[in-house]
């Protein structure tokens, strides 16, 4: 912008930018719109199915609440991104991936709901890695009643990747120098300075980070969705849930598809190089 000039009437300008933007990005984001219309449904629909959960549990109670926040947040991501502001949905997808976690922890498990009921604080009593390491007990507990094996070594890659992957929106979230160098660019005109105010970013090169946020949301939403159906026990012999099964699980293969659209690389980088070596090691092992 000039200087001394006016910047009156640019907050109302940012509607007519929105619109603008989602018309742009609709297209762009529409190779995710039945994965995520699926999941959103779906976490309406488990508490309706037919079930053998006991009245009054804890731990579905308690799940319930934070999978109402997983579903609001989910809409608050979706929205977001309709309208450019990439960053931002990042902010809530990160959110997103705890509220998530704490509903995968405590739906099937009565103990660690009396946990998080019973803190005084009012906060988790857990940590994001704690919760990461129970998701990682959970599938390692899943191998063993399938009979398959389940390393040492596999065990910490799970957490890791999932720690990972939360890490990676935190680097949004925060203020760090690579995603604030890229979020200029949506505003940078063509004498290569940019105008400080908001401005969808429409940017083909932008479309990856996009992408990884719904894939990471869905994944992890996903999952707790899962972790609240067994929590509520639902009767796998009734017609409704074979149906709500068959859509459920048909959004791995929505979101796998619609992953394979991405051709770019992430704009920026922005690792955690303790986690990164702690991987690495893992896999020379």
């Amino acid at each position: 912008m000039e200087k001394n000039k006016s910047s009156k009437g640019l907050w109302k300008a940012c509607y007519q930018m929105e619109i603008s933007a989602a018309l742009t990005l609709n297209e762009v984001l529409k190779v995710f719109e039945e994965p995520i219309e699926k999941l959103y449904e779906c976490g309406i629909e488990v508490v309706t199915l037919k079930n053998s959960a006991q009245e009054g549990s804890n731990s579905t109670k308690i799940g319930g609440m934070f999978l109402k926040r997983c579903l609001t947040d989910l809409r608050a991501i979706w929205s977001l991104l309709q309208i450019g502001y990439t960053s931002q949905a990042g902010c809530v997808a990160a959110a997103a991936f705890e509220n998530a976690l704490i509903v995968e922890a405590i739906s099937n498990n009565d103990e660690r709901a009396r946990l998080i009921m019973n803190n005084k604080s009012g906060d988790s009593p857990w940590s994001v890695v704690n919760l990461c390491k129970f998701h990682a007990d959970q599938v390692k507990e899943e191998s063993r009643l399938l009979e398959k094996e389940f390393s040492e070594q596999e065990y910490e890659i799970a957490w890791v990747q999932l720690y990972g992957a939360y890490k990676w929106l935190c680097k949004i979230k925060h203020p760090t120098m690579p995603s604030a160098i890229h979020d200029t660019g949506a505003s940078t005109h063509h004498e290569g300075e940019y105008v400080i105010m908001a401005v969808p970013d429409i940017r083909e090169e932008d479309t990856p980070n996009k992408y990884v946020i719904l894939t990471i949301v869905i994944n992890r939403i996903r999952s707790a969705i899962r972790n609240f159906a067994f929590g509520v026990q639902i009767d796998f012999e009734d017609d409704g849930v074979k149906s709500w099964l068959q859509r459920f699980n048909s959004i791995i293969t929505d979101t796998l598809i619609a992953n394979n659209k991405i051709h770019m690389e992430l704009p920026f980088v922005v690792t955690d190089e303790k986690l990164r070596n702690r991987f690495e090691n893992y896999l020379r092992k």
